[in-house]
């Protein structure tokens, strides 16, 4: 009788370089690329997130159009992704409207 291996799960990866500024009234968006060669379903968060910005949580994406009363600095804003098993993150980063 033969004993099955414990699997080993492989993280998953996200790379991406977002941009650092956005245009009051026009569309900002931002998408990083993430993977699991395990094949697992994959899960993205934000931390930080700019209130005039939308997330998916399918596709990490970041989106949104600043307005005139969002000018300003946003920091460390941090994109996630996760297998279940494991989260690996972007470098936080600083959007300026």
């Amino acid at each position: 009788v033969s004993a099955l291996a414990p699997s080993i799960n492989a993280p998953p990866s996200i790379r991406g370089t977002p941009p650092s500024t956005a245009t009051v009234g026009a569309t900002f968006s931002f998408r990083p690329s993430s993977f699991d060669a395990d094949g697992d379903p994959l899960l993205h968060s934000v931390q930080n997130r700019p209130a005039w910005m939308n997330f998916d949580f399918r596709t990490g994406e970041l989106s949104g159009v600043p307005s005139i009363g969002d000018i300003g600095v946003s920091p460390g804003i941090v994109i996630s992704v996760s297998d279940s098993k494991a989260t690996v993150s972007l470098e936080a980063f600083t959007i300026t409207v």
